[in-house]
């Protein structure tokens, strides 16, 4: 089988658990193979650089997978820049599973009860076959002591991990600076850290008898300072931005001028199934942001939280806007924010294989909260990213 094949058959996530009796094996036959590599214990995974040739367009033309936007051999130069395709592999055998991943595609079978085959099996037979023939030829190379200086000076840089700071990178690439910020000023910048830094984090005022249409109005000034298209209505307005507080029992069965149906929501009593309470501003689990009330014998005050590597700029436009009407509100955990302001973070550059959130785990030793692909573009900076060293791959002794 050629790269480019074996590329198309795994690129697409896929969880197989239903095996025909060769392919499991085939199955077990590899996990044989790789249980003499070094891990942290006989439960821990197993990993592998895999690599094929990548063949040529004609080839590529001939198989399954074959993507007809790639017509001219510069097209299938851009897709496939390397002669050799790389493919991560993880084999796992424990009381739990049996597991083998490669690129995406995953066979998964759980060892804590006796298997007992589908009715319908799958055949996968062929590329377990040039599996099994791949990881022998590669852990010759970990007994010949070539293997580790392949994957060291060969491996592309699309699929390592480095750092490099937001201020050398934005120095680097300031267009990156102005689409993150958005036209938010220095000006505002400043104000912010400045808030944010004497800020007292014993908040001591409060809000009395606070309701919904209180609360709408209170957050209405966040929506004009977006710049967003607001009604006369800071309740219209708030539903049309805010999250959703729950089955639409906010929109149905509340009354936006009592104090208890407030207070009720506050203390869970009347919070439905789905959306986010306290949801300022809807989106994902990184574009929202929220302003939670928090209750106490004197009255309300309120905690406010934004994901700035997402969101900088309405994280900084609300909080400010609440902050210039009176609002008694503090900043939740406001060092990642201040730290992304004055550019003083990291950005991790991920694989390309990876999708490029919530790769904190894979930097251990660092704080990283935001994460990019490796590029062309890239190459100017190249000297300048810290380069995660390459895992070691050894036999047991």
């Amino acid at each position: 089988m050629k790269g480019i094949e074996v590329y198309g058959m795994t690129y697409w996530s896929n969880t197989i658990r239903n095996l025909d009796k060769a392919s499991l094996t085939l199955m077990d036959e590899i996990l044989d193979l790789v249980k003499n590599i070094e891990a942290k214990d006989d439960e821990s995974p197993r990993y592998l650089w895999i690599t094929e040739q990548r063949g040529t367009l004609a080839e590529y033309k001939k198989c399954k997978n074959y993507n007809d936007e790639i017509r001219t051999k510069k097209d299938f130069q851009a897709y496939f820049p390397y002669e050799k395709i790389w493919l991560e592999f993880c084999g796992l055998h424990n009381r739990y599973a049996k597991l083998i991943c490669i690129n995406k595609l995953r066979f998964e079978i759980d060892t804590r009860e006796d298997y007992v085959q589908d009715s319908f099996c799958y055949d996968f037979t062929e590329i377990l076959t040039w599996l099994k023939e791949k990881v022998e030829a590669t852990i010759q190379e970990i007994k010949e002591g070539t293997y580790n200086d392949k994957v060291w000076n060969e491996l592309p840089y699309e699929y390592r991990y480095g750092t490099i700071s937001r201020k050398v990178y934005y120095d680097h690439f300031p267009e990156a600076r102005e689409e993150d910020f958005n036209g938010i000023t220095e000006e505002e910048k400043q104000r912010f850290l400045q808030i944010v830094a004497n800020e007292n984090r014993n908040i001591t005022e409060r809000f009395k008898d606070m309701t919904f249409n209180k609360y709408f109005e209170m957050v209405y000034p966040c929506y004009v300072a977006m710049g967003k298209n607001v009604s006369k209505s800071a309740k219209e307005t708030f539903f049309a931005y805010g999250e959703d507080f729950g089955g639409n029992e906010l929109e149905k069965f509340t009354d936006y001028n009592s104090t208890q149906d407030f207070d009720d929501w506050v203390d869970g009593k009347k919070r439905g199934m789905g959306g986010h309470a306290w949801g300022i501003w809807r989106g994902s689990s990184r574009h929202r942001i929220m302003l939670f009330p928090r209750k106490t014998d004197e009255g309300y005050y309120f905690q406010y939280s934004g994901n700035p590597h997402w969101n900088i700029y309405c994280t900084i436009k609300c909080y400010l806007a609440l902050k210039d009407n009176g609002v008694p509100v503090q900043y939740t955990y406001p060092s990642e924010t201040i730290n992304y302001i004055k550019e003083e973070d990291l950005l991790g550059f991920v694989s390309s294989d990876d999708v490029p959130v919530y790769c904190q785990l894979s930097f251990p030793r660092k704080v990283v909260n935001e994460f990019l692909h490796y590029e062309e573009k890239h190459h100017k900076i190249f000297d300048l990213i810290d380069w995660e060293p390459i895992e070691e791959v050894k036999l047991k002794k």
